[in-house]
């Protein structure tokens, strides 16, 4: 992919954590990627401690090749951005 992906490693205002996984998504979109390479080029594109989170996340898994793109997203929100944040950021976009 071109364009220099950005990478993730941490951040202060959890919004980021969405932004970063929402631009991500948007490149892969114009892939023709199966969930597997998907998962494999978001999380390397995973730096420091965000790295250390899915070298766990994937160490808890028996067979982790067969995470899907969806369980990537749904844990790396658990992980990153906590369920208050989302929730705030829904009901502020609903106003607009």
């Amino acid at each position: 992919m071109s364009h220099h992906p950005p990478a993730f490693s941490h951040v202060v205002n959890p919004l980021d954590a969405d932004d970063w996984l929402k631009v991500i998504a948007k490149k892969l979109d114009i892939t023709q990627c199966n969930d597997q390479e998907k998962v494999l080029y978001a999380s390397g594109r995973l730096e420091g401690a965000a790295s250390d989170w899915w070298d766990a996340f994937i160490a808890a898994h028996a067979n982790a090749d067969a995470i899907t793109w969806q369980e990537f997203q749904v844990n790396f929100h658990a992980h990153h951005i906590p369920s208050g944040i989302m929730k705030l950021k829904k009901e502020f976009l609903s106003l607009t």
